[in-house]
């Protein structure tokens, strides 16, 4: 069957609400139940297991990998796909360390649903690593996509813009300084709650279009190379801002650590230029060589079958360059 422009347009559209609607975008997630693997015994003697607890959103619950669908995850309280996340992952390449890991982390998870997150995993002073990925949801990110695919994509970067789960406070702050504060509030909590020389280790997003001279096989409407870059500022803002969270912290501990884990593209933050945005100021777009686009791209497309959920979401390539990492961060830690 082929479909005229606006029968696409049409089914794009219903396929991103329902995307959106999987991922539970806007709503509060409550942690799952926490899977674990169970200390080992490394060198024939027993060793004190490494606990990691796996925080955040769905870049962090696993969607977007191919080694189970979301559908059998934990629950609809808290979608994931575990087997495919970045922690167990890395947990595979570092099979001579005893880890005890729990994934945490939920599928729609806005920064607020770290608290509930962080209340679930445990009591304090007992969790020696903790990774994050939050923000996503908080910028409206598949709102931003369903709305650059329908032609209107607005300016998320600007210092002006309204952030679709950010709200000013009282002294009136840009939602993005209000985001900031938001970010920074949540990793202090989690790094205050990890064992003394306890690591914090807060992960990028991944941009999502390298810089195409054609059209983009993305199953959607993003075929504009203006669209693109206007996402990507998006994802350069949201990454200056979990960056800047993290530096707030990092100093506020003597004996516990927070590290940003730069997963942006294959190889970390790329070279940033200024493109004029739709108010005439200067934006900061980086471009993506792996992005959706790409020839190997770390990020997946629309996919319109029982894995939609899966859609603009790390690919295996994705997942396996955050696990490797985090799991080099994490190979380096002394055992216990």
């Amino acid at each position: 069957m082929v479909l005229d422009a606006p029968s696409r347009r049409a089914m794009v559209a219903m396929c991103l609400g329902a995307l959106a609607l999987l991922s539970g975008c806007g709503g509060a997630i409550q942690p799952s139940s926490a899977t674990a693997t169970p200390a080992v015994e490394a060198g024939g003697a027993s060793t004190a297991a490494l606990r990691w607890v796996a925080f955040g959103d769905s870049y962090s619950a696993g969607f977007g990998g191919s080694r189970s669908l979301v559908s059998n995850s934990s629950g609809p309280s808290c979608p994931q796909a575990e087997a495919d996340s970045y922690a167990r992952r890395a947990t595979e390449l570092l099979p001579t360390r005893a880890i005890e890991l729990h994934v945490a982390a939920c599928g729609g998870a806005l920064s607020g649903d770290l608290v509930q997150q962080l209340g679930a995993a445990g009591p304090a002073g007992q969790t020696d690593v903790a990774t994050v990925t939050v923000g996503g949801n908080d910028i409206g990110f598949m709102e931003l996509i369903r709305q650059c695919s329908n032609g209107s994509c607005p300016d998320l970067a600007a210092s002006d813009a309204d952030l679709a789960h950010v709200r000013r406070g009282s002294d009136n702050k840009a939602d993005w300084d209000v985001l900031v504060d938001l970010l920074a509030g949540r990793f202090g909590e989690i790094l205050r709650w990890l064992r003394p020389g306890g690591t914090l280790l807060v992960l990028t997003y991944p941009l999502p279009f390298p810089e195409q001279s054609g059209p983009c096989p993305t199953g959607v409407g993003l075929n504009r190379g203006e669209d693109a870059a206007v996402v990507n500022a998006a994802i350069v803002r949201l990454d200056d801002s979990v960056v800047e969270a993290v530096a707030r912290v990092a100093g506020s501990s003597r004996d516990r650590t927070a590290v940003v884990v730069e997963w942006r593209t294959p190889e970390g933050s790329p070279p940033v230029s200024n493109r004029p945005g739709a108010d005439g100021s200067a934006r900061r777009v980086s471009w993506n060589p792996a992005g959706i686009c790409g020839l190997d791209p770390m990020l997946n497309g629309l996919w319109l079958d029982a894995e939609i959920a899966d859609s603009f979401h790390p690919s295996d390539r994705g997942l396996d360059l955050a696990a490797a990492a985090v799991a080099a961060i994490i190979e380096r830690r002394p055992q216990r």
